[in-house]
């Protein structure tokens, strides 16, 4: 009998033990939920972090790097370096505006990028959606680089060069 008492506080400390953990993850994930969407409303970005996939703009960006994105600016200007999003895809691409032009619809003014990998020969034109030739400011850019962490070794704050 006193063998059976031992072997339940042993399972009653493990029981313990597994719920002290579980409640552990579960405050950590809450944690890293709420910075990130507190970070997102801070810088009107759906994601204000993301990774660079490619070469594509080498030598500002690398594999591996964190790019740190803010889209509170409301127009975008030529050399400025942005993420967005393909219509239909998922892929975050960043890429420099080369061109950008405006319009006039019904009052209201929009605002069209076109952008290039500083690494790749033309612009990203095969990349947009079929028959697209322009970004649209405010449906498709995710937001502009404002600082990076590089994969080999500290953070710095973008200065657009």
């Amino acid at each position: 009998m006193h063998v059976d008492a031992r072997a339940g506080i042993k399972v009653n400390i493990l029981c313990e033990t597994a719920q002290s953990n579980l409640d552990s993850f579960a405050l950590i994930v809450c944690t890293a939920f709420s910075l990130w969407k507190s970070l997102a409303l801070y810088t009107d970005s759906p994601s204000p972090i993301v990774v660079v996939l490619s070469g594509s703009m080498e030598p500002a960006f690398h594999r591996g790097d964190l790019l740190v994105l803010n889209n509170r600016k409301k127009a975008v200007d030529v050399g400025d370096v942005v993420v967005y999003n393909v219509r239909g895809r998922d892929i975050p691409i960043v890429h420099r505006v080369i061109k950008q032009h405006w319009t006039n619809r019904g009052g209201k003014d929009k605002q069209y990028l076109l952008t290039k990998g500083d690494n790749n020969p033309t612009d990203d034109i095969e990349l947009y959606a079929r028959g697209q030739t322009y970004l649209d400011r405010q449906e498709e850019i995710v937001g502009l680089v404002e600082g990076y962490v590089s994969s080999a070794c500290g953070g710095h704050e973008y200065d657009g060069s």
